[in-house]
């Protein structure tokens, strides 16, 4: 009974505007008349709730249990505050609002609050995350009723880091509920981690994992699918339609019999902050160095050791080909770099088979819904003694090579996922499904009360001053 209560909450979480205000909106405006052909359907809701009973489901459950366990308490904007006032400072996050599907920033005053050129311009924590992590969600946000998505009105911290903030390895401890959730890109799989540090994992990691649209055509990243660069990055950029037709990654781009049969990556030479065995990324490069009839896998900015040898292996050390060239790849490896890659998604739109790290903890919103076998491979597998089989990606590009049939069903299932969840859509629907979940952690009257408050032009001060004050009554907070 209690799992049919939570799909029900969830169905309902899942609620868009009426298909007659849509048909009207289309009607009467030259955006909605753009969006017209994305607009959201009963299809792409059952889609995001499949996606949300897999991978939010866990995560709400912990929040729910702490609720009952403080005698059916709700989180207050104190706990909101408590944690904007851990992350004071922070270049990794942002403190937002949404109103009317507009979004400000709490700490800035004036148009600054809502200028996100101007926070691409003050590169936290560097310029590129702040265009493809930061303001992409901000385009997303602000794009979504033009496909009939309407998301709720909150104030939220978002942490664009490639970890969690709840639990292990953070400064924030969400098990005493005092602290509110944060809205987080990437978290860490409880299990795997009990594997890497059993003596320290929790039993999971609380952050509340959001959709990431940089792939999306929200960034000057590549775009996959039909998704067009959206017109504020082509300005931004200075390019017209021309440019994103040629950086966007199509699955059709290369037959599977024109597709070279070698496991391919490209990247930075980044090692793991969560020591592995290896170094994922400069390991491979050395094999593949050395087995150039099997891998293609190369770092930049290796040292002079590792470029000496790639000329006295007869292979150049400038090999870099763009996002939508890599397809011409049978099986492409998404490899930890400091933390987890992003690169998962467009890979599963790609048509070629992707290859994962069986013992990466980390995790993006959509993962739990991948199965290995099904989707993706493994490589870095464990033994049956328990020992990290460090090379066999070479025998994995074997097995493939020889049962090219299972090959195609994993790239056809990867490419079948991609198309029918990792679409923007249902990432808009689950976008709204989230927010309506994590609103519903929270007193919504002290929210609501809050949100009247902070109208234009915004007050930062007063904003610091209540995340200092964060122990009492957010309206009692006065400037000094």
């Amino acid at each position: 009974m209690s799992e049919l209560m939570e799909a029900k909450k969830l169905a309902h979480a899942l609620q868009v505007w009426p298909r007659l205000l849509l048909f009207v909106c289309v009607l009467l405006t030259p955006t909605c008349l753009r969006a017209a052909s994305g607009a959201v359907t009963p299809e792409h809701e059952a889609r995001a709730q499949k996606l949300l009973q897999d991978n939010l489901r866990p995560t709400l459950a912990f929040w729910e249990n702490l609720r009952a366990a403080h005698g059916g308490r709700k989180l207050s904007m104190q706990s909101f505050f408590k944690l904007v006032h851990a992350n004071i400072g922070s270049r990794f996050t942002g403190v937002w609002g949404i109103k009317n599907n507009k979004v400000f920033q709490l700490d800035k005053e004036g148009e600054l609050r809502y200028d996100k050129e101007q926070m691409i311009k003050e590169s936290k924590p560097n310029r590129g995350a702040a265009e493809s992590l930061k303001a992409s969600l901000w385009l997303a946000i602000e794009d979504a009723p033009n496909y009939g998505v309407r998301l709720p009105d909150c104030v939220f911290v978002y942490n664009a880091a490639d970890s969690p903030m709840c639990g292990h390895y953070s400064r924030v401890n969400c098990s005493d509920y005092t602290y509110a959730p944060t809205l987080s890109i990437m978290s860490l799989d409880p299990d795997i981690m009990r594997k890497l540090r059993p003596e320290s994992a929790p039993k999971v990691y609380p952050d509340l994992l959001v959709p990431l649209f940089r792939y999306l055509g929200y960034s000057l990243y590549t775009t996959v699918g039909n998704a067009s660069h959206h017109e504020a990055v082509l300005q931004r950029m200075g390019k017209g339609q021309d440019w994103t037709v040629a950086n966007r990654v199509v699955p059709t781009k290369f037959s599977w019999e024109d597709k070279t049969s070698k496991l391919f990556f490209r990247g930075n030479k980044y090692c793991p902050h969560l020591r592995q065995v290896v170094c994922p990324r400069l390991f491979l490069t050395n094999l593949s160095i050395h087995n150039q009839d099997r891998l293609d896998i190369l770092c930049g900015g290796l040292g002079q050791p590792y470029l000496d040898e790639l000329r006295e292996h007869g292979w150049p050390p400038r090999r870099y080909d763009a996002m939508p060239m890599w397809n011409k790849y049978k099986y492409l490896a998404s490899l930890d770099g400091l933390a987890g890659s992003s690169r998962i998604l467009p890979l599963l739109h790609s048509g070629s088979v992707v290859v994962r790290q069986q013992l990466s903890p980390y995790l993006e919103w959509f993962y739990k819904s991948l199965q290995p076998g099904v989707h993706y491979e493994e490589i870095f597998k464990v033994g049956p003694n328990g020992e990290v089989l460090i090379e066999d990606a070479l025998e994995l590009v074997d097995k493939l090579h020889a049962d090219d049939a299972y090959a195609q069903r994993l790239a056809h299932n990867a490419l079948e996922f991609a198309q029918t969840y990792l679409v923007r859509e249902v990432m808009f629907l689950y976008l709204k499904g989230l927010l309506e979940a994590y609103l519903d952690l929270f007193d919504l009257k002290d929210m609501q009360e809050y949100l009247a408050s902070v109208d234009d032009p915004g007050n930062p001060q007063l904003f610091k001053a209540q995340a200092r004050a964060w122990k009492q009554d957010w309206r009692t907070v006065r400037l000094s």
